[in-house]
């Protein structure tokens, strides 16, 4: 894979870099290409997180988050203003970033809405629970596809840090902590070989292709065990048919996974879907009972009821590349 070197050109704000010198954060650059990510060189290690001045979800009260369960923040339909509520991954869109984790009053968070790195800090030195910042959108857009994600990554004294991308679908059953990862269909977490103190490196992890089973895909990034961590950059593109590798292009994906694939055909198509109730087939009657595990058949054109492995098409794992 070529690289292209850029040396880094802007100080980190001021603001945020009191009592830090010789550390630059990444200057704006155009979006990586899946062949030809860039390279960024620094001297010296990030600052610690602190907030940004003014953001409305530093004031969110965190007085719960000593319960341990997992929770988010986000705006509240009722009052208009940002909550702390268990977390139920809410979609919020590909720009918006979420915070989310176990003991959250322990961290500090920074998510500058103008495309700065985002940080993730702890308050004290001693330290329990894990925090993240994610993103969450719909999937559909990006069903059939490989997607690349490109960040950059610097840690301050950091504990283990992990990425993610994964797609999910979307399921009625309750779901307890327990089983979070229960609904992934593609990808999943990727625990990142940083700790302690970590110039910018870049990160590429690898997913696909996208089940349509897939309702929503997130990326973000967690950290445990104390430290800050710096996220800079991230970039969400398609890998293009000709950077395949053969074993890549051999898995059912593009135009014709859209067209064959029976859960596909579903939803693009409106082939009809049936399930087993007692000896009886019924069909499907919303996508809202559509989830992984359910038993799924298809009629056939002479009117027999064939089952449906559709789990083959699921793509779980990451991969660095």
């Amino acid at each position: 894979m070529a690289f292209a070197r850029q040396v880094m050109a802007c100080l980190v704000a001021a603001s945020l870099a009191a009592g830090e010198r010789g550390w630059s954060a990444p200057p704006p650059e155009p979006t990586p290409q899946a062949d030809q990510p860039d390279e960024i060189v620094i001297v010296g290690r990030p600052p610690r997180c602190h907030p940004r001045p003014g953001d409305p979800q530093d004031q969110v009260d965190l007085r719960a988050a000593a319960s341990g369960h997992r929770q988010t923040i986000r705006l509240d339909p009722a009052t208009g203003g940002y909550a702390l509520v268990a977390d139920d991954y809410p979609e919020t869109g590909p720009e918006v970033w979420q915070r989310a984790g176990m003991h959250m009053d322990q961290f500090v968070f920074r998510t500058p809405t103008n495309g700065d790195p985002i940080c993730i800090g702890v308050r004290a030195r001693s330290m329990v629970g894990e925090a993240q910042l994610r993103r969450a959108f719909a999937a559909r857009p990006y069903w059939g596809k490989y997607m690349l994600l490109s960040v950059y990554l610097a840690t301050r004294d950091a504990g283990p840090v992990a990425m993610w991308i994964a797609a999910g679908a979307k399921d009625p059953r309750p779901r307890t902590e327990a089983d979070i990862a229960r609904d992934i269909v593609a990808g999943g977490p990727k625990p990142i070989a940083i700790t302690g103190n970590q110039s910018w490196r870049q990160v590429n992890l690898l997913i696909g292709p996208i089940p349509c089973m897939a309702a929503e895909i997130s990326y973000g990034v967690q950290i445990a065990g104390g430290g800050n961590v710096w996220l800079a950059k991230p970039h969400f593109v398609e890998v293009p048919e000709d950077k395949l590798s053969p074993s890549m292009k051999a898995r059912l994906h593009g135009p014709a996974m859209l067209r064959s694939d029976p859960i596909c055909a579903h939803y693009l198509q409106g082939k009809r879907l049936f399930v087993r109730r007692d000896a009886d087939m019924v069909g499907l009657a919303s996508d809202a009972d559509l989830y992984p595990g359910l038993a799924l058949y298809r009629q056939t054109e002479s009117g027999q009821y064939q089952p449906i492995p559709y789990n083959e098409g699921f793509a779980p794992g990451v991969v660095e590349f």
